[in-house]
């Protein structure tokens, strides 16, 4: 037989619940604090891991025709929009918000590329979803202060 449905029940249950909710939301307000406080160490928006790619050698020649056979080896998007060479045989492509570092005699390239977070901006941070979860953390303090009046 279940127990009926008492004030202390109710009363009891509706604290735990809005307990558990506060304490995911103090731990969303708390990491999203850390990342906000600490963007000179890091970009809460963005990640940015290089990626290593590896393509048959290509010979040592000017900086244009390496340019070229690199986009092509590694299938890259079009021509770089600038390029540079730190030594003979190591190549830099520019694009637009990304880099490629290059070895054109080990066929060795770094690709870096910024990512996004998907946790602290976007549909799920709090300009899309986390907005709803904040409105629905602060329900019960607004129901407690229109029960007090």
């Amino acid at each position: 037989m279940k127990h009926p449905w008492t004030w202390r029940r109710v009363n009891r249950a509706v604290h735990r619940d809005a307990g558990y909710l506060v304490a995911g939301l103090t731990l969303l307000y708390a990491i999203s604090g850390v990342a906000v406080n600490h963007r000179a160490d890091w970009n809460p928006s963005w990640s940015i891991a290089p990626e290593m790619l590896r393509f048959d050698p290509l010979p040592v020649t000017d900086r244009d025709t390496m340019a070229a056979a690199l986009v092509t080896s590694l299938r890259l998007p079009g021509p770089p929009r600038a390029s540079f060479r730190r030594a003979p045989e190591k190549i830099e492509l520019y694009y637009e918000g990304w880099t490629v570092e290059a070895d054109v005699t080990a066929g060795v390239a770094t690709m870096t590329r910024p990512r996004e977070r998907p946790v602290l901006r976007g549909r799920t941070g709090l300009a899309g979803r986390g907005k709803w979860l904040a409105m629905a953390g602060l329900l019960p303090a607004i129901a407690f202060l229109l029960m007090r009046r």
